[in-house]
């Protein structure tokens, strides 16, 4: 639902658009599906998925209008595999389907949409599992999975219990759950030109909550730098402050303004105290990136 437009669903007997400022649940965008005929809906491209395995979809929807539908099919044999669907108009709620693919399934396809000609609904955070392992590569920034000090540079969670709007309030809450270190492996050695490689056994994606992954993002690579701390740049002040108290312990005839410039050196790490230090479980302070659900 992050993409820039609506262009990678093809939809039938409806129109869909991306809202950026209405209904969202989570992100930047939700989709927003409004039928023109029974029946109608927007349709996600087909992907691959593997034959005889068992699945769970879920979607977080908000019915506007009549009665919202999800489907999950196969449209290469244009079989229906499963489908639910809710009246709860208003409301951010959890639709979920299960099932098995066919022996002939070798694509899949999600339909989101509703019954009657007129039913519109808010979609978002469409998230899949089938039972296989499920490889994972990273943000290319992150060529560490350990600290010098041998202490886990990222974490993985699970992202539980969301729960949605109540009455008027539009609410965005759940719980973390943190993933076993047994259910994931490091397949790839990261350094500055290989991202770290994740792979997702069938324990850590069985729930089909969806996953964030929690990371620090040393400041080796400084890049552009920039006027306070981001995730692409090191603190220009902090730098600054780093190098005026080398060149002060370095050059004995300074020793007059060395304690001022230690002073603002310290000053400089704990203003970015969060950033050069990983939090303790749940105390999500710092640098985290994406959930991993679209």
């Amino acid at each position: 639902m992050e993409g820039p437009d609506a262009s990678m669903w093809t939809t039938a007997s409806a129109n869909c658009q991306k809202d950026t400022t209405g209904f969202v649940w989570s992100g930047r965008a939700s989709l927003d599906v409004t039928n023109v005929g029974t029946g109608g809906g927007a349709a996600s491209l087909p992907f691959e998925v593997a034959p005889n395995r068992s699945f769970r979809f879920t979607v977080k929807c908000r019915p506007r209008v009549g009665t919202a539908r999800f489907t999950v099919g196969d449209p290469d044999n244009a079989v229906v595999f499963a489908q639910t669907q809710s009246t709860q108009l208003n409301v951010w709620q959890d639709l979920m389907v299960t099932g098995t693919f066919r022996s002939n399934t070798s694509r899949c396809q999600i339909t989101l949409g509703g019954l009657e000609a007129n039913a519109r609904a808010s979609w978002d955070d469409c998230t899949g599992f089938w039972s296989l392992m499920t490889r994972c590569p990273l943000p290319s920034w992150l060529t560490q999975w350990r600290t010098e000090e041998g202490e886990d540079a990222l974490r993985v969670y699970y992202q539980r219990n969301r729960l949605g709007t109540y009455d008027n309030w539009s609410a965005y809450a759940y719980d973390l759950g943190l993933v076993d270190p047994r259910d994931y492996q490091i397949l790839q050695q990261p350094s500055a030109f290989n991202p770290l490689l994740l792979e997702m056994s069938r324990g850590a994606t069985i729930y089909s909550w969806p996953l964030i992954v929690e990371a620090r993002r040393p400041f080796a690579d400084f890049g552009v730098l920039a006027q306070d701390t981001d995730i692409t740049a090191a603190p220009l002040r902090l730098a600054v402050a780093a190098a005026k108290s080398l060149a002060g312990h370095e050059r004995r005839e300074l020793n007059d303004r060395l304690p001022y410039w230690d002073h603002d050196f310290i000053r400089e790490q704990k203003r970015v105290a969060s950033q050069l230090n990983q939090p303790a479980v749940d105390e999500r302070a710092g640098q985290s990136w994406q959930v991993w659900s679209a």
